[in-house]
């Protein structure tokens, strides 16, 4: 259960960082 939850903020952390990044760029 931890372990999903750690991956789960994980996945949410990159997508958003990949997000923005892209919002910069463009």
């Amino acid at each position: 259960m931890t372990y999903m939850k750690l991956t789960a903020d994980l996945f949410v952390i990159q997508f958003w960082k990949n997000a923005s990044f892209q919002t910069k760029v463009s």
